[in-house]
């Protein structure tokens, strides 16, 4: 139902520069889009009458959405680095304390001259215990986590969702932290930028198989072909973000790898917001696929360059929210 909407030049601006900060270099390539395919983005309300979520593609033209759906990004973007961050906090914590449990043993070994079989029996069972602390997740302290998983859902059903503060420490949607004085603060803000603008590309598709006469009917389908299409929008804002990151780093002189780290996290910020939204909702629907069957052919696109600090944040991130909601899909690299 297309009504009431704020579809002014401004709004078309402001997707515009979202855009073009989440992907520059592909500036140009954008541009076509909007003069070939005449797209409008219409900013409704809050509260819609289709409900408090508006995220959709019609009419071979629209992409609707509320300001909702940007804080919400927002708000679960953080969330993600926060579960991760507690993750890394403790499992740093165990390192530590395995180092020196390590080093005092085996200093003990030496002062007493004990054999080299003795000293990597008691070596091996010191880093037994160690893996098991390690997957152990029962002392990761998750409070900053959870609270802002509440204040996700609050935003998602809260009639005036602006009116809640959010959680001490998390910046206002849209103000970007200091880079100098708040590196992690300013990279989480820059990515849940790009995990939106993957979820307007995600759109974007649907109305290029719209006026490309390769959309399903939704009148009239079958749930293979409304599943196809949404993996080929998957796909598109996926391959759209990283497919030309060489030539942003040769214009910008950054480092690919961290490039392609954060945009690639990015999108995996993306994934985890979809889970959010989806809340014990993620089976496979006449219209959408399992959300682990989406979640598993995003990763797959993104598997190259291997990136082990990249896993690691990942799984830390699905890993805390597995915590909680026991269900929920999870990645493992």
């Amino acid at each position: 139902m297309f009504e009431e909407n704020n579809e002014y030049e401004t709004v078309q601006d402001s997707v515009r520069k979202m855009f073009s900060a989440s992907i520059p270099e592909r500036q140009s390539e954008l541009n076509e889009f909007w003069s070939k395919f005449n797209m409008s983005f219409q900013n409704h309300s809050d509260n819609h009458n289709d409900g408090k979520f508006i995220f959709d593609a019609g009419m071979y033209k629209f992409i609707r959405f509320n300001h909702r759906v940007l804080r919400i990004f927002w708000i679960g973007t953080f969330a993600a680095m926060a579960g991760y961050v507690a993750i890394n906090t403790d499992q740093n914590e165990k390192v530590t304390n395995f180092t020196f449990k390590r080093d005092t043993v085996l200093g003990l070994f030496e002062n007493k001259e004990l054999s080299s079989d003795l000293t990597n029996s008691k070596s091996n069972v010191l880093v037994s215990e160690f893996l098991e602390e390690l997957a152990d997740l029962s002392s990761v302290e998750f409070a900053n986590f959870e609270n802002l998983i509440l204040a996700f859902e609050n935003t998602s059903r809260d009639e005036m969702p602006d009116e809640k503060p959010l959680p001490a420490g998390i910046p206002t949607p849209g103000v970007m932290p200091d880079r100098q004085t708040d590196p992690v603060k300013r990279a989480t803000a820059e990515m849940a930028i790009i995990a939106a603008a993957w979820a307007f590309l995600h759109e974007v598709r649907h109305i290029i198989h719209q006026q490309q006469g390769t959309s399903y009917n939704p009148y009239e389908f079958t749930q293979d072909e409304a599943h196809k299409e949404e993996f080929s929008c998957d796909e598109f804002a996926t391959k759209f973000i990283l497919e030309h990151m060489d030539n942003y780093c040769n214009e910008s002189g950054y480092d690919y790898v961290l490039v392609s780290r954060k945009r690639r996290l990015s999108i995996y910020c993306a994934l985890f917001n979809m889970t959010l939204l989806s809340k014990n909702s993620w089976g496979s629907t006449e219209s959408h696929p399992r959300l682990q069957d989406r979640i598993n052919k995003v990763k797959e696109l993104m598997k190259e360059p291997k990136d082990e600090i990249l896993d690691y944040i990942v799984e830390a991130m699905f890993d805390s929210l597995a915590k909680i909601w026991p269900s929920v899909p999870i990645i493992k690299f």
